[in-house]
């Protein structure tokens, strides 16, 4: 009888202790603080990707596999008879690595071709990898006035990309493709 409780206990003690882990995987990932503005020549977006990653994605980045995070950005003039016209068409890539040796953190951007950043913490190497900044979507002198538009964006951790002889151990990796929705900005310039 006693044998049974001690491991009737055992079982909810690793439960409860699992939990929080469990937890973090089922946050669904997101862009928030989305903003657009304007400079003097271009439209500017601003967002934030929250919750980018899941443990095993982490492990995985640790284990030296590379991740990458695509933003996809469409602009559109809303045209009701003929249908949307497609302005501008963005596809941003951050990819993020580790080092083990160093125990840093490297993440390099597409948009910012050539220079790469090496941060010491995953915290802040997920925040600078979920930020996007000052992104030139379109001029402004492309725009028609008093028009209505329509901004998509989405991001997509692809999956992950292992060297051509090891492909098929990808199936051994417990994720995959994770995407956040849709997100739709409209706006009359």
């Amino acid at each position: 009888m006693i044998h049974r409780l001690s491991s009737f206990l055992s079982l909810i003690l690793v439960l409860l202790l699992a939990a929080p882990a469990v937890a973090r995987d089922n946050q669904e990932m997101s862009l928030t603080d989305t903003v657009l503005t304007v400079s003097q020549d271009h439209l500017l977006l601003f967002t934030t990707l929250t919750n980018p990653l899941t443990d095993e994605q982490v492990q995985g980045l640790h284990n030296g596999i590379d991740i990458k995070i695509i933003f996809y950005i469409e602009l559109n003039q809303v045209q009701a008879i003929r249908g949307d016209k497609n302005l501008s068409t963005l596809e941003i890539e951050h990819t993020l690595s580790y080092n083990t040796l160093k125990q840093e953190y490297r993440l390099e951007r597409s948009n910012q071709a050539g220079r790469a950043f090496v941060l010491p913490e995953l915290d802040m190497t997920l925040q600078a990898a979920g930020n996007l900044s000052n992104i030139r979507v379109i001029e402004l002198n492309q725009l028609a006035g008093s028009s209505s538009y329509r901004l998509r964006l989405k991001a997509v951790i692809a999956k992950k990309q292992l060297p051509m002889n090891l492909h098929y151990l990808t199936n051994l990796f417990p994720w995959g493709d994770r995407e956040t929705d849709w997100q739709t900005v409209e706006f009359t310039y």
